[in-house]
C-alpha cells in the first residue's frame, strides 16, 4: 500500500506575508506592555519610606561605591536620609602581632551623610548618625555590623549584605561630611579629615580639621568628641568658637549640641582621652 502525505494549506496561509507582519505587530506590543507594566508596578511598590541600595559587584572585603537613601522616617524613627561613600573596607584587628577575625575594622572611604530634619533645631543627625555608622551589638553583647545594613536587611528581605561585617568592633572614616538639612537649608554641618566610632563606646572622635557648623556658630579644632548619649560636644585641645559675632579661642571646652558652652561640670575624661590621643592620623 502507497502512502502519501499531503501538507494542509491551512499553514501555508499562517506564513503568507500578512500574517507574519501581524504576528510581529502583535509580539513589539506585548513587549511594549510588559515593560510598562514593569516601570509602573515598581513605581507603585515604592512607597515614601522605600529605602533603596545603588550597590556595584563586591569584593569578599570591599563594596566600592554605594549610594542609599531612605526617603521618608525609617522604621527606628529615623528621619529621611541619602548615604554615599566611595568604597567600604573591612579588614580583621590586632591581637598583639597578630591579625584575628574576632574583632574587625571597617574602613569608610569619602563618606558623605545628609539627613533631612522635619523638626525644629538640629536634632536630627547627632543620635541619627551614631545609629548607622556605629557598629552595633547583637543580644549575646557580640559587635556586629552597622546599623545601616540592618536597616537594608530589614527593610529588604531580597538584599544580602555585601561582605562580612561580623565582629566589627570599629569604623574608621576617612573624609567625612555630614550635614542635617531642613527646608532646603543647612541647618548642621560637620567636616573633617578621619572619624572614629567604637560599638563600646557612645562617643564619636573626629580628627583632622575639624569643623562644626551651624546657623550662628562654628566650631573648629583638631579634635572633637561628640558624645550621643548625652548630646554633648568636648575639644580637648585648642579650639575657636565664633558665636553670634563674638570669637572665643580656649582649649579644653565643652558645649551643648546648640554649641553652647557648657561649663565645667563634665568629668575629665583622662582614660578616654587617652585612647582618644593615640588616635593619630596615620593609623587610619
Amino acid at each position: 500500500m502507497d502512502w502519501k502525505a499531503i501538507i494542509d494549506s491551512t499553514f501555508s496561509d499562517c506564513l503568507s506575508r500578512r500574517n507574519l507582519v501581524r504576528l510581529g505587530l502583535f509580539w513589539l506590543a506585548g513587549v511594549i506592555l510588559f515593560a510598562f507594566y514593569t516601570v509602573l508596578s515598581g513605581r507603585l511598590q515604592d512607597g515614601p519610606a522605600a529605602l533603596k541600595a545603588d550597590l556595584p559587584a563586591s569584593t569578599s572585603d570591599q563594596t566600592g561605591a554605594l549610594t542609599v537613601w531612605q526617603r521618608g522616617p525609617s522604621p527606628e524613627a529615623r528621619p529621611a536620609y541619602k548615604v554615599v561613600f566611595d568604597n567600604l573596607r573591612v579588614e580583621n584587628g590586632n591581637l598583639g602581632v597578630f591579625k584575628t577575625a574576632s574583632s574587625r575594622i571597617v574602613y569608610l572611604d569619602n563618606l558623605q551623610a545628609t539627613f533631612f530634619s522635619q523638626g525644629n533645631g538640629a536634632d536630627a543627625g547627632l543620635r541619627d548618625f551614631h545609629g548607622l555608622f556605629a557598629p552595633r551589638r547583637d543580644g549575646h553583647g557580640d559587635a556586629g555590623s552597622l546599623g545601616l545594613f540592618d536597616e537594608l536587611q530589614k527593610q529588604n528581605t531580597d538584599w544580602s549584605m555585601p561582605v562580612d561585617m561580623s565582629n566589627t568592633g570599629e569604623v574608621r572614616v576617612r573624609g567625612l561630611d555630614w550635614r542635617v538639612r531642613r527646608d532646603d537649608c543647612t541647618v548642621f554641618h560637620v567636616r573633617s579629615q578621619h572619624a572614629v566610632l567604637r560599638s563600646d563606646w557612645s562617643r564619636m572622635v573626629l580628627r583632622g580639621r575639624v569643623t562644626l557648623t551651624m546657623s550662628q556658630a562654628v566650631l573648629e579644632s583638631n579634635c572633637i568628641e561628640i558624645d550621643v548619649s548625652n548630646e554633648s560636644i568636648y575639644a580637648p585641645g585648642r579650639y575657636t568658637l565664633r558665636y553670634g559675632g563674638a570669637t572665643r579661642m580656649g582649649r579644653g571646652g565643652r558645649f551643648r549640641a546648640t554649641l553652647r558652652p557648657a561649663g565645667v561640670g563634665s568629668s575629665d575624661r583622662e582614660g578616654d582621652q587617652g585612647w582618644a590621643n593615640g588616635l593619630q592620623p596615620g593609623s587610619f
